[in-house]
């Protein structure tokens, strides 16, 4: 680990010096795990900005379909630029460990608090609602588990998550969402789907 010694910050660090701080591997990241849940958890998804926008779309016609394609992309490029992701991603086969099973439940717990949210705003937009039995809970916990999935494996190969039908800016994920959506959510039965 390096700082930067023209701003003061730490020279670089030993991995004996790290165990003096942290007694096994697994200590250390179970803390370097919190320490990304904690950082990502400070920029949570504005529910009020996308409820705003979602109704917009809703309003000048866009499609459904459309809105869930440039929401996956979006969140596709966030997640693969994003190197936080990435060492996320490479704690997953320690998650066994109750440690690290923690850490990633409190950041797991941090996303769940606004995805169901989001995802709600825009049911009510385009005027759906979950198909019994599914709530927007069980609604952002499949999409979660779609949007980790592809991500990983994007990561060993980029040409898996290509559109199938082959259209400029979409992606298989797009698709699988849009699919996931029509299975889990019906036409609202009043103004507003909750």
């Amino acid at each position: 680990i390096e700082g930067n010694p023209g701003s003061g910050g730490m020279g670089a660090v030993t991995t004996g010096a790290v165990y003096n701080l942290w007694p096994a591997q697994i200590d250390y990241q179970a803390d370097l795990l919190l320490h990304i849940a904690e950082l990502q958890s400070t920029f949570p998804m504005d529910v009020d900005e996308a409820a705003t926008r979602y109704r917009a779309a809703a309003a000048a016609g866009m499609p459904l379909s459309e809105v869930l394609r440039l929401v996956v992309e979006r969140m596709n490029r966030m997640c693969r630029e994003d190197a936080l992701y990435a060492v996320e991603f490479a704690f997953l086969p320690s998650a066994a460990d109750p440690r690290v099973q923690r850490a990633l439940r409190h950041r797991q717990e941090a996303f769940l608090t606004v995805a169901p949210q989001s995802w709600q705003s825009l049911l009510d937009a385009y005027r759906l609602q979950p198909r019994p039995p599914y709530t927007s809970r069980h609604l952002a916990n499949a999409l979660a588990a779609q949007f980790i999935g592809s991500v990983a494996l994007w990561y060993a190969n980029p040409e898996i998550d290509a559109d199938p039908a082959g259209t400029e800016g979409s992606s298989l994920t797009a698709r699988s969402v849009a699919a996931i959506f029509d299975a889990m959510t019906m036409p609202a039965d009043g103004p507003a789907g909750r």
